[in-house]
């Protein structure tokens, strides 16, 4: 998929709300390929709190192993069933009829960081938080949020290839268990790593972008999010 030479501009949704606490409240069951949060809705600001020392140093990690194109880094920030759920309007990345579980996730971010390897200098990646990141309690049914919160978060991420340039800004929604709750990393566990509540871990992320993508030859209806990225590297 060729992009033009023009920057892609994303469009940065209406903030992320809870919108799962009502579906927790009604009784019903939900899929877990379902989004959690589903309607854009307004969150209290009061709700937020400071984030929990190990989950920031996490989303940090995350944040630092994408710009600075580490696989591994970017591996251990993430749990062993780690899925990633696509905005429903990225329409450039529709292949994903289900969420981007970790081997596939970590594969386009390999390709990624592979392909920006060959072509550097005139290649980078620059990924960073556009606005606070707002610490809430999980929603999800049975969550303990000693051990699972949410983070809502508006990131940018710019890949520029060249004259190519992929510019997507997005909502995003990051659930972090703690890591005596959750599944740990292959590579930490082969490596003799055991459930450390020091530490914390994503365990989803829902993208919330609905991008405007300029690319040769499609259409100017085409959305673009991260998995429309992925799409490019599968």
């Amino acid at each position: 998929m060729s992009l033009s030479a023009r920057p892609v501009r994303a469009a940065v949704l209406a903030p992320l709300a809870l919108a799962a606490l009502i579906a927790g409240c009604s009784g019903r069951t939900q899929s877990p390929n379902a989004p959690v949060l589903a309607d854009p809705m307004s969150v209290p600001l009061a709700a937020a709190r400071a984030l929990p020392t190990g989950a920031g140093r996490t989303l940090d990690g995350f944040r630092r192993s994408i710009q600075g194109r580490d696989i591994a880094g970017l591996g251990a920030t993430l749990t062993g069933d780690f899925l990633f759920v696509c905005d429903a309007s990225d329409t450039a990345g529709a292949v994903f009829r289900s969420p981007v579980g970790r081997e596939e996730f970590m594969s386009a971010f390999s390709r990624l960081f592979a392909e920006v390897e060959a072509e550097a200098p005139a290649a980078r990646i620059s990924f960073q938080w556009t606005s606070p990141l707002r610490d809430l309690p999980d929603p999800r049914p049975g969550r303990d949020p000693r051990f699972h919160r949410l983070v809502l978060a508006t990131s940018r991420l710019v890949v520029a290839e060249g004259v190519q340039v992929t510019d997507i800004r997005a909502d995003q929604a990051f659930f972090l268990a703690r890591g005596d709750s959750a599944s740990v990393p292959p590579e930490l566990v082969a490596a003799g790593g055991t459930p450390d509540p020091n530490r914390w871990f994503i365990e989803r992320i829902e993208d919330g972008a609905g991008n405007d993508a300029i690319q040769q030859g499609a259409p100017a209806a085409v959305r673009f999010g991260w998995c429309g990225l992925f799409a490019r590297f599968r």
